[in-house]
C-alpha cells in the first residue's frame, strides 16, 4: 500500500514550508539567546566614574506622597545601563554626612517596590540616613545559586553593587564609614553573597526572608540580623525546594536555622540565647569574635512577604539593629 501524500501526513493547518519557517525562527531565537548570554557572561566590566568624581545625577525631586527627596544614577555594566535610586531626607543640612543603607529588592521586584514595601522613604525621613536602592537585571540578583535570569547571565552583581557604594562614598553628604546593607528575599541572598567579598565596607547587615544560597562566609565578622517566616512558601524555613525555587534557583535552599548557626560559628559567636514574644522568637548569638552579635528572628506563620506593622515591623527592626534609630 502506498503512503499518503506528504501534505496529508503533516499536522493540519501547517504546510511544509510554514512549519519549517516556524522551526527555523525558533532555532534562530534560541541561538541568538545563547549568543547573548555568552556575550553578557564575557562582558561584565563596570564603567566607573573618574577618580574622586561621582556620577552625575538629575536634581533631587520630591513626590507628593513622600517625606523624602529622590534622584538616581546609571551605572554601565557590559551591555546594560543599570539604575540605582537614591533617597535622602527632605531637609538637607549643609556639611552633614549621613549614614547610608543599601536596600536590595527581591525577585520580580525593583527599587520602587522595595521602597513601598519597606516604607524606606519614611525611615529615611524619620531617622536621617540615605537609602541606596540598586536594580537587578530582570528584577533578579545573581547570589551564587539563585536567581534567574541574573544567575543564568552570570551577572557580576557584587561588582555592580560595590561600584554603586564606591560612587556614593565620593559624595560629601555620605559618611563612607557608616554603610549598612539589607536585602529582601533574593536581595537577602545577595546581601550574604556581597559580604563574602566586601564585608569590610559594611558596618552591619540584614537578610529578610532570604538565605545564604552561595554557602560562602563574610570576609570579616560583623553584626547580622536574619528574619524568616515558618510558613514561607518560596524559601522554605526548613530548607529544601519549592515550586518557585525549582524555576529560579540552581538547587535546594538551606534551612534557615542552619544558615544562621553556620554564620554565627564562622564569626566565633558565643552560644545562643532565646526569647519569645508572642509569635516572634529571637535567637541571639553574642558576643562574637569582634564583640558584635548575630540575631535570628523567626516569625510563626509568616509567609514570603516583608513583615510590616504588628507584631514585627522589619524595617523598624532593621533600622534599630543598625543603631540608626537613636
Amino acid at each position: 500500500m502506498s503512503s499518503p501524500p506528504l501534505a496529508e501526513r503533516l499536522p493540519r493547518g501547517c504546510g511544509f514550508w510554514g512549519c519549517a519557517s516556524v522551526l527555523m525562527a525558533v532555532m534562530a531565537m534560541v541561538i541568538g539567546l545563547g549568543v547573548f548570554v555568552v556575550w553578557v557572561q564575557q562582558d561584565q566590566d563596570v564603567v566607573a566614574s573618574a577618580e574622586g568624581i561621582p556620577l552625575g545625577t538629575i536634581p533631587y525631586y520630591t513626590a507628593p506622597d513622600s517625606p523624602a527627596r529622590y534622584t538616581f544614577i546609571n551605572i554601565g555594566q557590559g551591555p546594560f545601563q543599570r539604575r540605582v535610586d537614591i533617597i535622602v531626607p527632605a531637609d538637607p543640612v549643609p556639611g552633614e554626612r549621613l549614614p547610608m543603607v543599601v536596600v536590595l529588592h527581591g525577585h520580580s521586584a525593583n527599587s520602587e517596590l522595595v521602597r513601598l514595601n519597606g516604607g524606606w522613604d519614611i525611615q529615611v525621613a524619620k531617622h536621617r540616613f540615605i537609602a541606596l536602592l540598586p536594580n537587578g537585571i530582570g528584577e533578579s540578583w545573581n547570589a551564587g545559586n539563585c536567581c534567574r535570569p541574573a544567575m543564568t547571565l552570570g551577572m557580576d552583581d557584587v561588582a555592580f553593587i560595590d561600584s554603586a557604594i564606591s560612587d556614593m562614598a565620593k559624595r560629601p553628604e555620605v559618611d563612607p564609614a557608616r554603610v549598612f546593607m539589607v536585602g529582601e528575599s533574593n536581595g537577602g541572598m545577595m546581601t550574604y553573597r556581597y559580604l563574602c567579598d566586601h564585608a569590610d565596607r559594611i558596618v552591619a547587615a540584614a537578610s529578610v526572608i532570604g538565605t545564604n544560597v552561595s554557602g560562602c562566609e563574610p570576609s570579616r565578622a560583623l553584626p547580622f540580623l536574619h528574619v524568616a517566616g515558618t510558613s514561607d512558601e518560596v524559601v522554605p524555613y526548613g530548607g529544601g525546594s519549592s515550586a518557585p525555587g525549582r524555576v529560579l534557583a540552581g538547587g535546594d535552599f538551606p534551612p534557615a536555622r542552619d544558615t544562621i548557626s553556620a554564620l554565627a560559628a564562622a564569626q566565633g559567636c558565643a552560644a545562643p540565647t532565646s526569647t519569645v514574644d508572642g509569635i516572634v522568637e529571637t535567637v541571639t548569638y553574642a558576643p562574637c569574635s569582634d564583640g558584635s552579635r548575630v540575631e535570628f528572628a523567626t516569625i510563626t506563620g509568616l509567609t514570603h512577604v516583608w513583615p510590616r506593622g504588628e507584631p514585627y515591623d522589619a524595617s523598624s527592626e532593621v533600622v534599630s539593629f543598625f543603631g540608626l534609630d537613636r
